[in-house]
């Protein structure tokens, strides 16, 4: 690996990584998501060492900034894209603007979406902006905010990838809103989108992922053809936990996840699609329930203090060659501990945030599973600033690796599920990398063998990659360092 002797002063903190070239990538900074600037930073691949710092002032709506939505890298420029929340009349506006590497401005900003009838702050909808998988077309969308009794509507459009407006579409779903969800959409390079709903069933509160969904249905509009065509994506009489879906080439869209037994969310079992997006066809389409030992090895302490089986959540899906699939879930749940002074007699209570066990599991075209492995691990933080928590995940070579920190003496004894030590000072944790090869054998090594790193390794900022290599990020005491790992399986 390639990590730096020295590292920078940076006060305001490291968001993303929004893209690279061949010889380097660059960073966004953010203190807060209402201010009105960012900072874009260039690194060299060579040293890892910063190169350049550029203020971009975020646009502004008369006297008001824009409030960042998300900024890419692509061909030499900047897509930055940019929201606001005009109360007085009832408008959520996105806008667009082309920068170069300098931040200077190559188009100025303009409205690319907006969504009508806002009538809280807390219900304005939200926007999503995603490339092709060639880069060549971005699919701007958005889902219109909840309104009870009314079909759930939804919005796309489209643009190259200089920003020019190539056509735009809204529907208006066959089901209602308050049982409905748009949870992503996706554009192919032939122009055709795909989105990818659930539906919460009958007189069900809506929830986050954690919780299963009575079923997945998938919209696919071809906009040539001027023609959407819906698939149902079930599960027999289960509920669907969590899903992602992926275009892995022209013709093939995949999907895969977690089912559960019952809308209480607790997983029991995979699946995994496969959809010929020129003929419609579902090629695959299978599912299987997830070994008895490996459920038991999860549930240790399977009750509502420690999240149960329904707090695991899909963290990352990878795509083989072969076809063949790899699900990693994490278990990440919130507990509580109360407190009476009885000088004060006030009741205080501490929040805790814990990212627990990782599931990971090879799923075959044809929905059956190869092999099923736990990683072992206990993280917990009494604030809700999870930066050093969670997991960062790579594949290469059909092996799978997963960075994280965990607690130094866990590396001096077999790990099992509920018999590890819990890191809850990062300061002292060290970071591990957990490989697993084509079958599913696992090996646990420190990142940093020799060495104290001084920085502390973020894994949710890592660039999740299936190359060789793979980006990392380290940050202690308002000062940080990039560097990079490069995998090998002999």
């Amino acid at each position: 690996m390639k990590w730096p002797e020295e590292e920078t002063n940076s006060k305001i903190p490291a968001k993303a990584l929004i893209g690279s070239d061949t010889s380097g990538f660059y960073i966004y900074r953010q203190n807060n998501a209402d201010d009105s600037f960012i900072l874009l930073d260039r690194y060299h691949y060579s040293d890892f060492q910063r190169v350049s710092s550029t203020e971009i002032a975020l646009p502004k709506v008369g006297k008001r900034s824009t409030r960042l939505e998300k900024i890419i890298f692509l061909n030499d420029h900047f897509l930055l894209f940019t929201s606001f929340y005009d109360k007085g009349s009832d408008l959520n506006r996105a806008f667009a603007s082309l920068l170069d590497t300098s931040g200077n401005i190559i188009k100025s900003m303009f409205e690319v979406d907006r969504i009508e009838n806002v009538t809280s702050k807390k219900n304005t909808g939200s926007f999503s902006f995603q490339l092709s998988p060639d880069s060549s077309l971005v699919l701007a969308f958005h889902n219109t905010p909840y309104r009870e009794s009314e079909n759930a509507r939804f919005s796309v459009k489209l643009f190259d990838n200089k920003l020019n407006e190539k056509w735009q579409k809204k529907f208006k779903m066959p089901y209602a809103d308050q049982n409905f969800e748009v949870v992503n959409a996706l554009v192919d390079n032939d122009e055709s989108v795909f989105m990818i709903c659930r539906l919460f069933g009958e007189d069900l509160f809506r929830t986050g992922e954690m919780n299963a969904s009575k079923k997945y249905t998938l919209f696919h509009y071809n906009h040539s053809g001027r023609k959407l065509t819906e698939y149902e994506i079930n599960v027999d009489d289960n509920w669907i936990h969590s899903a992602r879906f992926e275009l892995v080439n022209d013709t093939t869209l995949v999907g895969a996840g977690f089912y559960s037994g019952s809308g209480q969310g607790n997983i029991s079992g995979v699946f995994n699609i496969r959809l010929n997006t020129r003929t419609g066809e579902l090629a695959n389409h299978g599912f299987e329930d997830l070994p008895r030992d490996v459920i038991l090895d999860v549930t240790y302490n399977d009750d509502l203090l420690f999240g149960g089986l329904a707090s695991f959540e899909l963290r990352k899906m990878l795509t083989r060659n072969d076809g063949t699939i790899v699900l990693v879930a994490e278990k990440a749940y919130v507990s509580t501990s109360t407190y009476f002074d009885p000088y004060t007699g006030q009741r205080l209570t501490t929040y805790y945030y814990h990212n627990d066990d990782v599931i990971v599991a090879s799923v075959t075209p044809g929905g059956k599973i190869e092999w099923t492995t736990i990683i072992a691990k206990n993280q917990s933080t009494s604030s809700n600033d999870d930066r050093y928590s969670s997991v960062a995940v790579n594949l290469y070579d059909e092996s799978v690796f997963i960075l994280f920190n965990d607690h130094p003496q866990n590396l001096n004894f077999i790990r099992e599920p509920g018999e590890i030590k819990t890191v809850s000072n990062f300061n002292k944790a060290i970071a591990v990398v957990a490989s697993l090869d084509r079958v599913g054998s696992l090996i646990y090594k420190p990142l940093f063998p020799d060495k104290d790193p001084e920085s502390i390794i973020q894994p949710r900022f890592s660039r999740n990659s299936e190359t060789r290599r793979q980006l990392i990020y380290g940050e202690r005491n308002g000062k940080d360092k990039f560097g990079e790992i490069f995998y090998r399986t002999d």
